[in-house]
């Protein structure tokens, strides 16, 4: 454990009057969480009740369980020098299996122990030191507590914010005299030290935690869930920087993934927008969460009586909230309503949300019970104020506020820090020592409107007055300029005109002033805003009147002025288009009067522009096209509010200020000029073209000049029709202009003669055309630019001969085989030097193998055609055969036999397996197979294969649990496993129920065409008996010069069943196995013991009687033989030799004539004795003799050509 480096730190529990204990811990950066050991726990002075019980459980390195005894949460403070201090929370579990105190990845973090580059070589190069390092390893090393921050910023430079600390202890003396003169000083030594706690705004480390309890989202009863399950794809430039910003946020705590397996009943789209330094800024668009929630509101005080309360005269200082938001735990059951999909999986939020509804109200509420104890202050949105009579008072309470503040989890914004004035500014409000007073910025559209120099402006300042004005005074004071409402009327302007301008300026202002000093943020509010060509502006009114009607037209002097500016337009600004520059005055509006609108539970945006209503209504950020529009709307969505329409005629007020704008010395708001620079710095980047080039090039093409007026005239409908501007209509809601340079989705829209030096520019890396698309959609663009860049990648001699392998295609299945061998498929392959082909089944993968030696008959086309002849002849003959085209398959005779049968033959790509999978997955399974199965030789005639073979055909495949010969025959065929076999037909598993019915049914057919067959031949057979061994009988020849001819005789040595002897022929003692309708029984007479038995020369007696069947052998389909009506005709016996043949009248011919009997047993029948042993059944009545055959001609037979189809 010495080896391991360790801090030195000190340990305090969360519960009032813990005393702190000093602890060393083992810095483990492969640890996940804080875990001490219990024994030094206890010997701490902690008891157990101290533990609070955990579910959670904890593996060590090894995978072993660690048993956990507890949890608690304490403050970890180590020291940085020997001044400052740096602490973090954390929970700590507690094991009687840990010997120390192990400190977690996320611990040392917050400690500053490592950066969060960690581990990156050369992250800490600030920190090292000359100092030198004992060698040796068991050395005890503890590590500094405290360093800068060491991120990688995002223009690649290291992060020297210092590492986020806890405040440090209240001074015991002021480092400075505290007079007016040193308050710029003390200002600089506050931000020195208060830098890594209170003001440090590094963007890189998580933030703190604000006290209080985690904010709770509340939805509403009737809310319907909205759930994306597809990403907006991110641009492939921005991917690397996106992906990275999602994973220095989870490191930051402030967001996490969704664990696996969850659902998501809300999942929201995250939008990804271009920044003012060019560089993507991630935003999650919560409005449908916002449209069903509950709002924890927060009504703050009335802004003019916060003011209004701070003393006149007094030291004041005013600070900054920054990025409070995300100092707000959410409650982890409501974590799940703030889910957002991102190519790269879903996240949610672990703190507020900046788009949330309630995110506002939640800090607000929570700030105000920090400062519930500090006194003297006034707090209003993110500015608080705080103020004393005496200066040196003021400075300790400075230094106890910052120190408050930043112990409860609230960072400040250094650069709006205003310390110990006498006059400040203060949540739109300008304190003075004797006064307060809105800031100019709300009355200088009035105050700085221009003196009228035509009847237009005359016209402009009525219609101003006549809105805002709710005195008498004013209409009476504007009495001298109503002739001029007439067209009739000159243009004139003197003494008296300019008196009555200058004192409706005074009262308008005055009105302001009022109406501020009355503003109340629970009566309805309205903000009305305008855009002309000049510049922007707005009015901030509130309803004083009792009507039903909320719009502010509703009655006259009903609303009164609360708020009113203008200013000019910026540069960059003055080429937008109408919709653009609308939203420009919307966002700009609620900007300027967030201190009053901010927050606002009733708050209308009423616009004369109505495409705006949907935009700014329930259109989400990722739907807006523009992408100018959706910045714009991206920047209001703080505030919460309903969107109006209102035509431009009741609006004169806003349109006067916005065409007569007034001068501002506030700091321009240059973001959309930084857009635009770092559109051109990125333009440049990619081509050798300048933003002059752009800007003369585009003035010189006819279509562009076109298309800026088309844009500047809102794209009239004529418009679609023109040759030159038909192109661009699609694209018309995403197009804008400026600085003379046509925009399209933050894209330069590239003119004809500067496209071929974007393409050589685009193409010098000799990159695909993905890659250059991609590049060239994140900065330039024109109709057809996609196409043109495949063009120029085709023409490429280079890139076609460096081009990489194509990407394996899709699978194309093939229409699937209805019947077993309806579709096959074949292959050669080679094994241990022996060719082999397999040829198979693509349903039921039945294969069967065949040799094909080289040189042999089975070998080549001829063979190939051998062996598919055999198959074809087993299995019938397919619809398709399936094979690789190789010679054997491809050569002519295969090709006429197989268009011969009629089998078409499908050919797979050369080079490329897949196309005929079954074969090669057949190739495979064949391979493994034979390996060990077969002969010596390669031979296929062996035991061992054929059972392989047999498992192979009774193995059920895998998807379906059936196996090839099930598939083929309905049931396992007998192999190694006979005794399967031996299972009752009908009740066997192995079978399958369809085949088991199939012969059942088949069954029934049989024993029916059976007794039919009975009926017919009942009267037509006859019943021969039985023979016995050692019984003569005369042999009927069945081939040969003589056939029918009872020419040969033997003796009965075996008998087989189903009629079936082996004899022993006489004279040349062989064995012949015939049936017993080819043999007939003779008795010899034996009349010596030399004296030999001949066949006699005389012809064969005829005989009369019918063969039956005996009723104890089973009727077996060879044994049904069509019977003959006829008696069988003489045929004469030849004598084959005459020492052979005995004499005449020694031996009897049994022509004992058969008797015709059923084969069923007959009540009128009975057995009678043959007098050989045998017992032959007669009828009772006497039979009859049946007719003779008729003689007929022969005639030859014909015989069937397959070629012709005839019969010959």
């Amino acid at each position: 454990m010495s080896s391991h480096p360790t801090v030195n730190l000190r340990l305090t529990l969360d519960k009032k009057n813990s005393t702190p204990v000093d602890v060393t811990a083992v810095a483990d950066t492969g640890a996940q969480s804080d875990i001490w050991s219990l024994e030094h726990f206890l010997k701490a002075g902690f008891k157990m009740s101290d533990l609070s019980p955990a579910t959670l459980s904890l593996n060590a390195a090894n995978k072993s369980p660690i048993q956990i005894n507890g949890v608690f949460r304490a403050k970890m403070t180590g020291a940085v020098g020997s001044q400052n201090e740096i602490s973090c929370r954390s929970m700590i579990y507690v094991s009687r299996d840990i010997k120390c105190l192990y400190l977690s990845y996320d611990s040392m973090l917050q400690l500053g122990i490592i950066n969060r580059d960690f581990p990156a070589i050369g992250s800490f190069k600030n920190n090292i030191s000359n100092k030198k390092v004992s060698a040796d390893p068991q050395a005890n090393v503890t590590l500094p507590v405290g360093s800068i921050c060491g991120a990688t910023n995002d223009d690649g430079g290291i992060c020297d914010c210092p590492i986020r600390t806890i405040p440090p202890p209240r001074p015991d003396e002021l480092p400075f005299p505290c007079t007016p003169e040193n308050s710029a000083q003390m200002r600089d030594w506050l931000l020195n030290r208060y830098g890594s706690s209170t003001f440090n705004t590094c963007p890189h480390q998580q933030l703190p935690r604000m006290d209080g309890p985690p904010v709770e989202i509340h939805i509403k009863d009737d809310a319907v869930p909205v759930a994306h399950h597809k990403a907006i794809p991110v641009p492939i430039h921005w991917r690397d920087q996106v992906y990275a910003d999602i994973a220095r946020d989870v490191a930051l705590n402030v967001i996490e993934p969704v664990p696996l397996g969850e659902p998501s009943d809300w999942c929201h789209h995250m939008v990804v927008a271009r920044k003012h330094d060019g560089s993507p800024r991630r935003t999650v668009d919560l409005s449908p969460l916002n449209k069903f929630c509950k709002r924890e509101t927060h009504n703050p005080e009335q802004p003019f009586h916060i003011v209004r309360r701070v003393p006149r005269d007094t030291w004041k200082t005013v600070i900054d909230a920054w990025n409070g938001y995300h100092s707000l735990p959410l409650r982890k059951s409501d974590r799940h309503l703030t889910t957002f999909i991102t190519p790269i999986g879903r996240f949610r939020y672990k703190r507020a949300p900046q788009g949330f509804l309630s995110s506002g109200d939640g800090y607000n509420r929570r700030f105000d019970t920090i400062l519930t104890d500090f006194n003297r202050k006034e707090r209003i949105v993110d500015d608080t104020l705080h103020y004393d009579t005496d200066l040196n008072e003021h400075w300790w309470r400075t230094i106890d506020l910052l120190t408050l503040i930043g112990n409860s989890g609230v960072v400040v914004n250094p650069e709006k820090f205003q310390f110990a004035q006498k006059e400040v500014d203060f949540a739109g409000f300008r304190i003075t020592p004797d006064r307060v007073e809105p800031l100019p910025k709300y009355f200088n559209a009035i105050r700085n409107f221009p003196t009228p120099s035509s009847t237009t402006d005359i016209r402009s300042w009525f219609g101003l007055v006549n809105q805002v004005s709710n005195y008498a005074q004013l209409r009476d004071l504007m009495e001298p300029f109503r002739k001029f409402l007439s067209p009739r009327t000159p243009f004139e302007w003197n003494a008296e005109l300019d008196a009555a301008f200058e004192s409706s300026k005074r009262a308008i202002i005055d009105a302001i002033k009022e109406g501020v000093e009355i503003f109340d943020i629970g009566r309805p509010t309205g903000l009305r805003t305008d855009w002309s060509k000049k510049g922007i502006g707005y009015f901030l009114l509130q309803k004083h009147c009792s009507c039903d009607d909320t719009d502010p037209d509703c009655c006259p002097g009903g609303w009164r002025i609360t708020l009113a500016s203008s200013r000019f337009l910026k540069p960059s600004e003055k080429h937008y288009v109408a919709i653009e520059g609308e939203a420009l005055a919307i966002t700009w509006g609620l900007e300027q009067s967030k201190f009053f609108t901010l927050g606002c539970p009733d708050l209308t945006v009423i616009t004369d522009h109505k495409p705006l209503v949907k935009i700014y209504g329930d259109k989400r950020l990722d739907e807006i096209r523009n992408t100018r529009l959706a910045r714009l709307k991206q920047r209001t969505l703080p505030w919460y509010f309903k969107i109006i329409h209102l035509p431009g005629k009741t609006n004169p007020a806003c349109d006067a200020t916005s065409r007569y704008p007034a001068p501002t010395e506030e700091q321009d708001d240059i973001t959309e000029s930084l857009v635009l620079a770092s559109i051109q710095r990125q333009t440049n980047s990619i081509t050798s073209i300048t933003w002059d080039q752009l800007v003369e090039e585009t003035q010189k093409d006819d279509s562009l000049q076109s298309l800026i007026e088309a844009i500047h005239a809102g794209f009239p409908p004529e418009s679609r029709n023109s040759p030159l501007l038909s192109q661009f209509w699609q694209y018309r809601e995403s197009l804008h202009v400026s600085d003379g340079v046509v925009i399209y989705d933050d894209r330069v829209v590239v003119p004809l003669s500067l496209r071929p030096s974007v393409l050589e520019a685009l193409h010098a890396a000799h990159q695909g055309v993905s890659m250059m698309g991609s590049r060239a959609r994140a900065i330039v663009f024109w109709p057809g630019m996609t196409a043109d860049i495949e063009q120029v990648r085709k023409n490429c001699r280079e890139c076609i001969v460096n081009a990489p392998s194509q990407p394996t295609s899709s699978v194309v299945p093939s229409p699937p085989p209805s019947t077993p061998f309806e579709k096959v498929f074949a292959d050669f392959f080679e094994i241990a030097g022996q060719h082999y082909l397999v040829v198979g089944d693509r349903l039921s993968a039945w294969c069967d193998v065949f040799t094909s030696p080289h040189g042999s008959p089975q070998s080549g086309a001829a063979g190939l055609i051998s062996c598919l002849r055999n198959y074809f002849a087993r299995f019938g003959v397919p619809e398709e055969i399936t094979t690789d085209g190789g010679p054997e398959f491809i050569a002519s005779a295969t090709e006429e036999f197989l268009k011969r049968w009629g089998v078409s033959h499908r050919l797979s790509s050369a080079y490329y397996p897949q196309s005929n999978g079954r074969a090669e997955v057949a190739v495979k399974s064949t391979k493994r197979l034979l390996r060990a199965n077969t002969g010596p030789s390669g031979s296929l005639d062996t035991d061992r294969f054929l059972r392989a073979m047999m498992q192979m055909r009774n193995t059920p495949d895998p998807d379906c649990n059936i196996s090839p010969a099930q598939i083929v025959f309905g049931r396992p065929i007998r192999d190694a496993f006979a005794f399967v076999n031996r299972l009752v037909k009908y009740d066997n598993h192995h079978i399958r129920p369809m085949w088991r019915d199939t012969w059942e049914k088949k069954e029934l057919s049989m024993r029916k065409r059976y007794f039919h067959s009975i009926e017919k031949l009942d009267d037509k057979t006859v019943k021969l008996p039985p023979l016995q061994p050692g019984d003569r009988c005369y042999i009927q020849n069945q081939s040969g010069n003589y056939p029918k001819r009872w020419d040969r005789s033997g003796t009965v040595v075996e008998v087989h069943g189903f009629e079936s002897y082996t004899l022993k022929v006489d004279g040349s003692g062989r064995t012949t196995k015939r049936n017993r309708k080819h043999l007939r029984r003779f008795s010899p007479i034996d009349s010596g013991p030399n004296h030999k038995s001949t066949p006699p020369s005389l012809p064969a007696p005829k005989s009369t009687r019918l063969s039956s069947i005996p009723p104890s052998v089973p009727l077996q389909p060879s044994s049904i033989a069509t019977p003959s009506l006829q008696p069988t005709a003489s045929v004469p016996l030849q004598i084959p030799s005459h020492n052979d043949s005995p004499p005449d009248g020694q031996f009897q011919i049994d022509t004992t004539p058969p008797v015709v009997v059923p084969s069923t047993p007959n009540p009128f029948m009975s057995p009678i004795p043959t007098g050989q042993g045998q017992v032959d059944t007669v009828p009772s009545p006497q039979p009859t003799e049946l007719p003779s055959r008729p003689t007929r001609v022969r005639r030859s037979p014909k015989k069937y050509e397959p070629e012709s189809g005839e019969w010959v």
